[in-house]
Formats: C-alpha cells, structure tokens, sequence
C-alpha cells in the first residue's frame, strides 16, 4: 500500500460501441478551473486508465446563463445522451452510462461552492514572504560582496 488517499468523490463512466471507456471524475481536492478529471481506458483492466485533461465546473453547461444553472455530472450525462455531441457516429455509439457518487455531501458542496469562496488554481507551495505578491530578489554572492564589503 502507498497509503494515498483516494479522493474521488463522483465518477461518471460512459462506454462506447468499439469498447473505450471515457471516465470523468470530481476529486475532494477539486478548484473552479479543473473540477472535472477526464479519463479513458479501453477494457476493463485499470492500468490502461489514462488521462486526458480537465475541465471547469461549467463544461456543459450554456456560456450564456451558466452561474444560473447547477452544475455536475448529471448535466455531462445527459450531454453524452444527446445525439449532437456522442451520438453522431453510429459504429461509435454511447452503449452505457453509469454513475456513481462517492461521497454525496462533499460532492453536493462542491457544486453548490460560491465561485469566490472556491479556489481557481490550487497552490503548489506556501510563500514564506509577508509580500506574497511581489517576487523575491535574492541577491547574488557577487552584490553582497560589494555591499558588505
């Protein structure tokens, strides 16, 4: 065991006619830009799960009123029903769709977060400098030689 943690809190796996699956997931850890995981894997066996990229909490939804509507994974697979998005190719077709939610309450905070109060980004590292907006300018051996003397 490499005791990491599993934080998936909702996944949707849509399978296709030729086998692939697409899977899209919601982590615990997840911020306004990259709250959707998409994920696709080709037969059952979990070691050819790759990733693919991430999305915003407003993929699938309508640009023009999209703080009006609820997000989440609901909306996605409806999206995959529709005949104009998944459905255009028939050797390729949506054959089924499932999904599951992990962990209902985190899962409806999430969608539910004020964009404000949700992180866009996660940060990397803590900056240890009071002025976090303003890089740090270290000086080098050279100028402190001159000026310390």
């Amino acid at each position: 065991m490499s005791g990491k943690k599993n934080n998936v809190v909702a996944r949707l796996t849509i399978t296709r006619a030729n086998n692939w699956k697409t899977i899209i997931e919601v982590h615990s850890d997840a911020t306004f830009s990259k709250f959707y995981t998409y994920y696709r894997q080709f037969g059952n066996r979990r070691s050819t799960k790759e990733f693919i990229h991430t999305r915003s909490r407003n993929e699938g939804l309508r640009y023009i009123n999209a703080h009006l509507q609820t997000p989440g994974l609901e909306v996605l697979a409806d999206r995959a029903t529709n005949k104009v998005y998944y459905g255009r190719f028939k050797h390729n077709a949506v054959t089924s769709m499932k999904l599951r939610i992990i962990k209902k309450r985190e899962y409806r905070r999430l969608l539910h977060a004020a964009p404000i109060g949700m992180p866009v980004v996660k940060p990397i590292f803590q900056v240890r400098n009071p002025t976090v907006g303003i890089p740090l300018l270290l000086p080098t051996r050279r100028v402190r030689e001159e000026v310390g003397g």
